[in-house]
């Protein structure tokens, strides 16, 4: 991910409007090379503002599955547990889903 941010940002610089349809991908995988760095803070405002941005995307799960992630290595439990519950009302049923209240449980919650 960490060799991708030049390009995505490119992408994302490119075209604003998001014609293409690849600023969620573009948005999602700079918040991951910062997760990969364990840039926590900024991986979480990158992830937070394509929640945002792309509500509704085809990715949306697994922006949100890399927020909540984001939040729980941060150590910031209770912003993570409200993502993962957040993933399981959306996305009922879903592999995702699944994963979210693996790690809900894990913080405590449902």
């Amino acid at each position: 991910y960490v060799f991708a941010r030049d390009c995505c940002r490119k992408i994302l610089e490119l075209d604003p409007p998001d014609a293409l349809k690849l600023g969620p991908t573009a948005t999602w995988v700079l918040g991951l090379a910062d997760c990969t760095e364990a840039k926590w803070n900024d991986a979480i405002s990158v992830l937070k503002a394509a929640c945002v941005k792309y509500k509704g995307c085809s990715i949306e799960d697994k922006i949100l599955f890399s927020l909540g992630s984001a939040h729980m290595y941060a150590k910031d439990n209770a912003a993570a547990l409200a993502v993962f519950n957040e993933i399981i009302q959306k996305f009922p049923g879903t592999d995702i889903a699944k994963l979210a209240e693996t790690q809900a449980s894990k913080l405590g919650g449902k």
